[in-house]
């Protein structure tokens, strides 16, 4: 039996927090491997982790396209948040200051908990 689109969109939906917890911890786990200086470790991880946060944050886009999530303020919220985080990350590695870096992996990344507080649209849910 196929499944529908709303029941695939409320699947993936249900399935945020335990992407966003898995991507925040290989977040913290990057910036302790910066920390102790095993950056080709460190970077390795942060590529996977923000490729990740990149696949989760487009399939949130293609959801809300769809018109299948509720595009209001914690949508909103959502862009600006996660956005902000990755501007962050992106200023402090182009400073090339590790150091820095790791510390707005660990103490910023708590942004994209807001993620979890996706809901389906009403006609979806």
């Amino acid at each position: 039996m196929e499944q529908s689109q709303s029941d695939t969109a409320l699947d993936v939906i249900n399935s945020i927090p335990e992407y966003v917890s898995e991507i925040r911890k290989n977040f913290i786990d990057s910036a302790d491997l910066f920390r102790l200086g095993k950056v080709k470790d460190a970077l390795t991880l942060f590529s996977q982790v923000i490729d990740a946060l990149a696949n989760l944050m487009e399939l949130v886009e293609r959801l809300a396209e769809m018109k299948m999530l509720e595009l209001g303020e914690t949508y909103t919220r959502v862009q600006t948040d996660v956005g902000n985080f990755l501007v962050m990350i992106e200023e402090a590695y182009g400073k090339g200051d590790l150091i820095a870096l790791a510390d707005v992996i660990e103490y910023e990344s708590e942004t994209i908990e807001i993620l979890k507080e996706l809901k389906l649209s009403k006609e979806n849910s």
